[in-house]
């Protein structure tokens, strides 16, 4: 039985949209591997002496898919590996990552790197064609854009069922603000127009200083908070309450959160993305995800208010293509002992 390696993105993350990108690859992986042992990494942290000891005993990598890859690896690596510890990291598959923001072409140290790392005899999954552009200048040629796994239970059956129209019975709305890109104008505006088109306002806090960022929005406009129309309350940063308050449904999502976003469309509640970054709006581009940019915010009362329909469009080509070749890469490290079947449910 043959042991495998997941860098997981959730392990030393203030992020907690990290644990729903990790909860949806472990879902995915779970039925096909379950004959693996799954050693987890974090993808965050520099891998020491433990870590580089138990990837001798693993046959492959897989990197479940976040910001992990960006143009200059050496200066701001979002994945902790460089080329002193490359030679002890064995080949690794991609799930879904993505090219951390809009960036020049990949340095030569970055494409080394990479190449050192990534397999070249498997199909590499990334989440939008921006990261597939960049990883081909990187030299790869097995590059697939299956979109990140989050959305791969988004088909057209699942889009049909969420509603088109705002929600209008319980006439709530959850709100995330992102606080690595602050626009304190912006934000408040997307706030006070929440406020005027619903009667209730709760706003998860996904980052561990989204609530800081909130407090200085406060602060800077104390007088519409002391006279606010709407109910304006807190969810707190647990995932298990986020997915609570989704499960009861009747409410409504808008938010600079991309995977909360998601997680409400996994949830089946109609959503709103206001992007703030290459990745929102890279999705809205290749899959039609229901974004609008930030600067666009002078907008979100109509789209809000309009019946839109959701029509999220995967690559379900390029999805079924990778997974038929990773279970082929797979089946290489099968071992030939089987005098004892392997339980794999009933």
């Amino acid at each position: 039985m043959k042991n495998i390696g997941l860098f997981n993105t959730s392990i030393g993350s203030a992020n907690l949209g990290d644990h729903i990108i990790m909860d949806s690859i472990i879902k995915i992986l779970d039925p096909i591997l379950l004959d693996r042992q799954k050693i987890h990494f974090s993808s965050h942290d520099a891998h020491l002496y433990n870590a580089l000891k138990l990837q001798k005993i693993i046959k492959y990598n897989l990197l479940c898919g976040t910001n992990c890859l960006g143009s200059t690896m050496w200066y701001r690596p979002s994945w902790a590996v460089n080329i002193f510890t490359a030679g002890f990291i064995k080949p690794t598959i991609t799930l879904g990552v993505g090219w951390g923001a809009y960036q020049k072409d990949p340095d030569f140290y970055t494409r080394k790197l990479l190449r050192k790392i990534l397999v070249s005899d498997a199909p590499l999954s990334v989440r939008d064609e921006y990261t597939k552009n960049k990883l081909e200048k990187s030299g790869f040629d097995n590059v697939i854009n299956t979109a990140c796994l989050t959305m791969w239970g988004l088909d057209s059956d699942k889009c049909q069922k969420i509603s088109n129209e705002k929600s209008v019975r319980a006439n709530k709305v959850i709100y995330t603000l992102t606080d690595y890109a602050k626009d304190y104008t912006r934000d408040f505006e997307s706030i006070r127009i929440l406020s005027q088109s619903y009667d209730q306002v709760m706003i998860w806090i996904q980052g561990a200083r989204d609530w800081n960022y909130f407090k200085e929005i406060v602060e800077l406009n104390h007088m519409f908070f002391e006279k606010k129309s709407a109910v304006i309350s807190i969810i707190p940063p647990s995932l298990k309450q986020y997915d609570e308050i989704l499960d009861q449904g009747d409410v409504d999502y808008v938010g600079t959160r991309l995977h909360g976003g998601i997680r409400a469309l996994q949830k089946g509640i109609r959503t709103i993305i206001i992007g703030v970054d290459n990745r929102a709006i890279e999705k809205r581009r290749d899959f039609n995800l229901p974004v609008i940019e930030r600067n666009e915010i002078e907008n979100l009362n109509n789209l809000i208010n309009q019946e839109y329909i959701l029509d999220i469009k995967l690559p379900r080509e390029n999805i079924d293509y990778f997974k038929k070749s990773f279970l082929e890469y797979n089946e290489k490290f099968n071992d030939s002992f089987d005098l004892i079947k392997v339980y794999k449910g009933i």
